[in-house]
Order: structure tokens, then sequence, then C-alpha cells
């Protein structure tokens, strides 16, 4: 998810904001010795602002949607792996697109992949 963290809009930002995310496998950090004993396990994506649109399988080539979107096959998904110790997407906002994603290993009371 570095690929995000380094292009990732301007939070102060309005209006609709797309993000293209790198075709590939993106594992959640390892937790701290303190999030492992905690009950609850900790969120790696908190996803709370309106009008942001995530699409998966980016081939990092270009800047539209249209041309850096790859037929999403075995080898262009976009997999979000919490690495069983992490939930992955916490959503708390109204018009999102997530599209284009493969979650798994997920953990948590609720909602292990998203919540």
């Amino acid at each position: 998810m570095s690929w995000i963290a380094n292009n990732a809009p301007d939070p102060q930002e309005d209006g609709p904001v797309c993000v293209w995310v790198q075709a590939g496998t993106h594992k959640a950090p390892a937790p701290s010795t303190a999030e492992r004993t905690d009950p609850v396990p900790p969120t790696w994506l908190n996803l709370n602002r309106s009008d942001v649109h995530l699409f998966g399988g980016f081939a990092g080539k270009s800047g539209s949607k249209g041309q850096s979107l790859a037929a999403i096959t075995d080898r262009t998904r976009t997999v979000l792996d919490g690495n069983a110790s992490q939930q992955i997407l916490r959503l708390s906002a109204s018009n999102v697109t997530l599209d284009g994603f493969v979650f798994r290993n997920g953990r948590a009371r609720k909602g292990g992949g998203i919540y």
C-alpha cells in the first residue's frame, strides 16, 4: 500500500477523488505486541471520506482509469491481505466505489474484510 501512501489525494481537497491501486498483493503491517494481545484487532485502512473511488488492478503506466486498468486476472488483481491479524477496511462514508479488489485473511469480531 506504499503506492497509495505516496500518491494519496490531499484529504482537504474538495470534490470526488479517484485512487488507482497497483495490481499485486498488499499485506497489512505486522501488529505491535499490544495489538496482538488486544481482543479487538486493529483496522488497517479507515475510509471516512465520502466521494472516494478506489480502483484495483492499476498497471502503473498512465493516469486515467480506462488506460490504467488491465483486465482483472489472477496476475493483475489487487489483493488486500489482512495478514490474519487485522480488519482490512472500515468504511464510514457515502458514495464510495471499491472495484477490482480481493480481500483476504482479515480478522475482526465483525467484518474481517470490510465493516
